[in-house]
């Protein structure tokens, strides 16, 4: 009998699931095995394979919808996007509902830089009341229209990401940054400020090196918080 080449004997508390699931053609253990190599063992390739065998040996009329979700996210922990969205895309076709599948798309889409899908994905997300506290959609949206030059939309992106976390230092000194490339100055020092508050002057070492507040250097104000803050 033939083993699959990422099936290996381990020294932990797998060894002999490890050594049998390929004899077993049994879905449910190849499961157990994926899911052992991407959390336990960190192995998303060796993860994905396991994955990949679930689907293999699945009743056809299973829901594979979190399947191919576990599958878009070991492929996206190993780098290859355009694939994990393919995945992400099927698990999503299954439950159009389910945030999980539009977070890994997302993700995906945004590393990828198919900032215009990923825009798509976190509204989604966001108009399905997921963003909060914890987990800020607001905040990767507006990266999103950064990297596309959509600034106005950023610095909108930027005050809703505020309202859920006022205390939010980064979200303070992008908005900054996005007024200074704006050319309203008195409203980066303002929000400039505020971040320097929070983080004790951390910041003011980026601030006089940040080119997205080059506009502010030469500015009075702008000196003025370096040195209250230094």
């Amino acid at each position: 009998m033939s083993f699959p080449i990422f099936v290996e004997e381990t020294t932990d508390f797998m060894p002999q699931l490890v050594r049998i699931i390929p004899m077993l053609n049994n879905a449910t253990y190849w499961y157990e095995l994926a899911d052992y190599y991407r959390e336990v063992r960190n192995n998303s390739r060796k993860a994905e394979l396991a994955y990949r065998q679930v689907i293999k040996w699945r009743d056809k009329n299973e829901n594979n919808g979190w399947i191919y979700e576990d599958i878009a996210g070991v492929l996206s922990d190993q780098g290859k996007y355009k694939q994990s969205i393919k995945y992400a895309l099927k698990a999503i076709k299954i439950d159009p509902d389910e945030y999980t599948f539009w977070d890994t798309y997302a993700y995906a889409s945004d590393n990828l830089g198919d900032y215009p899908n990923a825009i798509k994905a976190y509204l989604k997300l966001i108009r399905n009341g997921q963003s909060n506290r914890h987990c800020n959609y607001y905040q990767s949206l507006a990266d999103c229209y950064i990297k596309i030059q959509q600034m106005g939309k950023a610095i909108k992106a930027l005050h809703y990401s505020l309202f859920h976390d006022p205390q939010d230092e980064d979200t303070l000194y992008n908005l900054a940054c996005m007024y200074a490339l704006s050319g309203k100055k008195k409203d980066a020092l303002t929000y400039l400020e505020s971040s320097f508050q929070l983080t004790k002057g951390r910041k003011q070492h980026w601030a006089k090196e940040d080119p997205d507040l080059q506009s502010l250097w030469q500015d009075k104000a702008f000196k003025a918080l370096i040195r209250k803050y230094a």
